[in-house]
């Protein structure tokens, strides 16, 4: 599409790649809204939607949430969805894809998976002081890309059942 490259546009690109997992649109505007404070949600929408056209992002559809976007370039992936804080994040494996018999002239296109459940571990010890109802337990255990990982944040690809 060609479309021109402007600080809004950046700032929603850099949240994609800093939090590297699938963001919904009110999630993408307050991420890219750190680095572009007077960002509008009508500017996040309209950019989301020349990224898909250009293919620079692909939509994440799970049923009974809101629409969530990721970047078009990844692998093909499973989901792992959180129930308690409703984010969504990329699995490491994915499954082969499954052969099933659909109905006499239907053809299946594409196939995902998607996880659901919650952090299992009981989440580390606060600071004296610090409130636990600043940040969702499961940020606590699935850090966004830019903050070191945590040695006892459990891998959500090991979630299977």
């Amino acid at each position: 599409m060609g479309s021109r490259n402007t600080k809004q546009k950046s700032a929603i690109r850099e949240a994609f790649q800093r939090e590297g997992r699938p963001l919904s649109l009110e999630e993408v505007f307050g991420a890219a809204q750190h680095s572009q404070p007077m960002l509008g949600l009508a500017t996040v929408y309209r950019n989301i939607q020349v990224m898909l056209a250009d293919g620079w992002l692909r939509s994440v559809e799970i049923p009974g949430d809101p629409v969530r976007y990721e970047l078009a370039a990844q692998t093909r992936h499973d989901h792992f969805h959180c129930s308690r804080c409703s984010k969504v994040y990329d699995l490491e494996e994915s499954f082969a894809p499954v052969t099933m018999k659909v109905p006499q002239g239907f053809q299946t296109t594409r196939q995902e998976f998607v996880f659901y459940g919650h952090v299992q571990t009981a989440p580390p010890e606060r600071a004296e002081g610090e409130r636990e109802d600043r940040m969702p337990v499961c940020r606590r255990f699935f850090p966004a890309k830019d903050v070191p990982e945590q040695t006892d944040a459990p891998n959500p690809a090991k979630y299977s059942n």
